[in-house]
């Protein structure tokens, strides 16, 4: 992945210490479509070389620069994927909009220097990212502006490259990131629910709605994938029984898992239930009522199982949450083992926390607190989120290991349901 700060928002793991924290370059459209969609093209992994044993980037893509420093980030991709296959090796390309003051002949002659670039490292497809209006209230981008011309032209332009070449996919982001209820040509805007305050990046729902245009890119060269069952060295014991602990629940929990909060008082009541004919743990929370820029958190882990010096495990999991209007997040992982402090294998619920200012996307029937700098993914659709690890953990020493399904969520009006089942873990063989 190449490209400036609307790429790199596609992380989909971290090895922060505050975990919960770690969501914010989680939100981009490719990270859900891994999440959300049977299409998944790859796992992206955080672009953090502070635990090479654990976390590898296949993300290059850097904040707040332009097509001038895509050449070395095309160079460091070539490098970490030299031993893929090149029917495997693709390239998600944005040239940005961060180069917006050069000239239009700049812009074409970068996006013809990097396409160059990219097939002679052996990317077998190009995916090229339509680019879309920044809001109208950003400075240089009023309606009308030089700034939004010069995107469309550099948009038919990219039209112009794609229809002379097979190996170029366009993912049409404009399709679905501007309102066309707002206006036309260069008079649309982004949907106000899909960017951020400063009204250049994507917020929670902006990449759930981006991720469609990937779906669309991707689903005529790959093949859907289906939920796997477990393997034969799966090590969590289907899920069984009512003896789990409540904690601060009330209801049933499966036996070998444990509810715990921290932050707040959330009403929570839990039950067991099937969907599809397997076990899931649902969990119904209401009364949310901390205040606070990190939320309250409730968590769902299992007790320990054994994992034996030498393997390297992976795990998954589905999460399941109904049409909300409360914005949330979670990450769900494997923990454990005696390679390093709180060694992690994660996968996030794509969405952005940790903002600096007040970029909540509020809707109706949310009451969120004044000052509040939580954007969860509040969602008008049901999401089925299947996670999975970016990387195993590599067992030292014999170590017990346990998964864990962690939610964040603010103080709302609206209740909130998720459930969560399908648990397995794996070899890795990668």
């Amino acid at each position: 992945m190449v490209g400036p700060s609307t790429i790199a928002h596609n992380n989909y793991a971290t090895n922060t210490a505050s975990i919960l924290r770690g969501g914010n370059n989680a939100a981009g459209p490719i990270s859900n479509l891994n999440a959300t969609s049977p299409y998944r093209v790859q796992v992206i992994n955080d672009f953090d070389t502070s635990n090479t044993k654990l976390y590898y980037g296949d993300n290059a893509a850097i904040g707040g620069l332009d097509f001038d420093a895509w050449p070395a980030q095309i160079e460091y991709l070539a490098t970490r994927l030299a031993g893929v296959p090149a029917a495997k090796r693709w390239l998600n390309y944005e040239l940005g909009r961060n180069g917006i003051s050069r000239s239009l002949s700049e812009h074409k002659a970068a996006l013809d220097r990097d396409i160059a670039n990219a097939r002679s490292k052996g990317f077998s497809k190009i995916f090229l990212n339509k680019l879309w209006f920044r809001t109208s209230s950003t400075s240089g981008w009023e309606k009308g502006s030089a700034n939004r011309q010069k995107i469309v032209d550099i948009n038919a332009y990219i039209d112009q490259l794609v229809a002379a070449a097979t190996d170029l996919v366009i993912v049409d982001l404009p399709v679905f990131m501007h309102d066309p209820s707002t206006g036309s040509g260069l008079n649309v805007e982004p949907y106000s629910d899909a960017v951020r305050n400063d009204g250049q990046h994507i917020s929670s729902r902006g990449g759930r709605r981006a991720s469609k245009a990937y779906e669309a890119a991707v689903a005529p060269f790959v093949v859907a994938k289906t939920f796997p069952t477990p393997a034969s060295e799966n090590k969590i014991p289907a899920m069984a029984g009512s003896g789990g602990a409540l904690g601060p629940a009330t209801g049933e929990v499966y036996s070998g898992f444990t509810l715990a909060a921290a932050g707040s008082a959330i009403t929570t009541v839990a039950s067991r239930v099937t969907n599809g004919g397997k076990p899931y743990q649902r969990l119904a929370f209401s009364g949310m009522s901390y205040i606070g820029s990190s939320g309250a958190s409730i968590e769902m882990r299992s007790d320990g199982f054994a994992a034996t010096a030498g393997e390297r495990v992976n795990w998954r999991c589905k999460v399941r949450i109904p049409a909300t209007q409360n914005p949330y997040m979670f990450y769900a992982a494997l923990e454990g083992g005696s390679n390093t402090t709180g060694a992690r294998s994660v996968a996030f619920a794509p969405a952005r926390t940790d903002l600096s200012t007040d970029e909540v996307v509020t809707t109706t029937g949310t009451t969120l607190t004044s000052g509040s700098v939580f954007n969860g993914a509040a969602d008008t659709e049901d999401r089925e989120f299947w996670l999975e690890g970016t990387l195993p953990i590599h067992v030292d020493v014999d170590s017990p290991l346990t998964v864990v399904v962690r939610f964040l969520l603010r103080a709302s009006a609206v209740d909130f349901v998720a459930e969560i089942g399908e648990f397995q873990t794996f070899n890795w063989a990668g």
